[in-house]
């Protein structure tokens, strides 16, 4: 991998948001105005988007840069296109390392590894007056104009092309909320490289599944013939 790069600015493009500039759909003060109209709180209220904290969204990339190894690719990570937005406190924690473990494994175990990123769901929080889970979108004008929801949850799949053994691994992104109901059968207590906290909140609870599983919830993760779990 080519390292020592400088780190690129956002790029978002054209012809992909008719919103404006999603860059500043991410400057926290106006997340938080966003977030807070759709939830009934002041515009300033810090009870979800905080000052000073990692409860804040975060441009949350889907292929990472340092999956990849020249500088042009790892450049072409900063397209606005391969990101949606992401808690901090699960961006840089629990999704992180579920990025760091799969380079491990396969730097450790000498494999290339196919893997797909992507996102499913919208993430709630309850609104202020009636307590009615309420979908987030990071821009948000009226329910019949709204654009780039912040996900319920991230998913990878990595795939060994020559066992045809692979995994998904889901990541929860909503440090507020305590309960949720897993996508698919988890086998994370298998996988004794995947040191992510599973039982974190804050972090992310995070688990892992067989793709076949995952696919009847995600019904749009390409096909491939599996024949096990990458273990």
């Amino acid at each position: 991998q080519v390292l020592g790069t400088a780190r690129p600015s956002w790029l978002q493009g054209s012809g992909i948001y008719d919103v404006g500039s999603v860059t500043s759909l991410y400057v926290r003060a106006n997340q938080r105005a966003t977030i807070n109209g759709q939830l009934g709180l002041e515009a300033n209220s810090t009870k979800y988007i905080q000052d000073s904290t990692n409860y804040y969204l975060a441009r949350g990339h889907l292929t990472a840069r340092s999956d990849n190894f020249y500088t042009a690719q790892q450049n072409a990570t900063f397209y606005m296109q391969n990101i949606a937005p992401q808690w901090q406190t699960f961006n840089g924690w629990n999704w992180n390392q579920i990025e760091i473990d799969l380079r491990d494994y396969a730097s450790e175990n000498g494999v290339d590894l196919q893997v797909w990123t992507g996102v499913y769901g919208v993430t709630t929080l309850p609104h202020e007056d009636s307590g009615e889970p309420t979908e987030l979108y990071l821009y948000y004008v009226n329910e019949t104009r709204k654009a780039i929801p912040v996900p319920q949850v991230y998913w990878k799949v990595a795939y060994n092309p020559l066992t045809q053994r692979g995994i998904a691994l889901i990541g929860v992104n909503n440090p507020y909320n305590s309960t949720f109901s897993k996508l698919c059968f988890d086998v994370s207590s298998r996988l004794s490289w995947l040191h992510c906290e599973r039982e974190n909140q804050i972090l992310g609870f995070c688990y892992a599944c067989s793709i076949t599983t995952l696919r009847y919830a995600v019904n749009f993760i390409p096909a491939m013939d599996v024949r096990g779990l990458l273990l």
